[in-house]
């Protein structure tokens, strides 16, 4: 899930935030891909609306911090 596609869906970082209950700030703070667990919230909240990326993407991001160490 991209960051742009989810402010693209709330209309903006604080109507993001309201809706997962973490400040505007923490919204500003995620890399171009949503974090995992924001991510499976929003696609449970938008009832699948916005969705997780089944691409792998979230596994790549695993092994890039592992082999980062």
């Amino acid at each position: 899930m991209l960051k742009k596609d989810v402010l693209t869906f709330y209309g903006n970082q604080a109507s993001v935030a309201r809706v997962l209950g973490i400040t505007r700030q923490a919204v500003s703070l995620w890399p171009e891909v949503v974090p995992n667990a924001p991510a499976r919230e929003l696609q449970y909240l938008t009832g699948g609306q916005l969705k997780v990326a089944d691409n792998g993407t979230y596994g790549d991001l695993r092994r890039r911090k592992k082999t980062a160490s």
